[in-house]
């Protein structure tokens, strides 16, 4: 296994691409910003190297493509407890 670095992210974070390949030739590379897989290289029939994946060349394009789900913050979590109770509050009312 292969482990080098993949950019930092908006908020500092050294983001880190894995590498694992096997005797066939066969490789892939995982970043464990969100376990994204970046590649996958597989020999084609004249044993040359081809990428099957559409990945990003660093941390940056997970974080403003949308694909990456983020814990939710402090904020957010509120705004969701409000929405669900007011929610909770128009169906109780509704079934009166």
């Amino acid at each position: 296994m292969k482990k080098q670095g993949f950019g930092t992210t908006k908020d500092g974070k050294e983001a880190l691409l894995y590498t694992l390949s096997n005797k066939n030739g066969m490789e892939i590379s995982v970043t464990d910003y969100g376990a994204h897989l970046v590649s996958v290289l597989v020999p084609d029939k004249d044993g040359k190297k081809r990428d099957v994946v559409l990945g990003f060349d660093s941390v940056t394009g997970y974080e403003t493509d949308g694909s990456h789900f983020e814990p939710p913050s402090e904020e957010t979590e509120t705004v969701s407890r409000e929405q669900h109770l007011n929610c909770t509050e128009k169906h109780t009312s509704w079934q009166k």
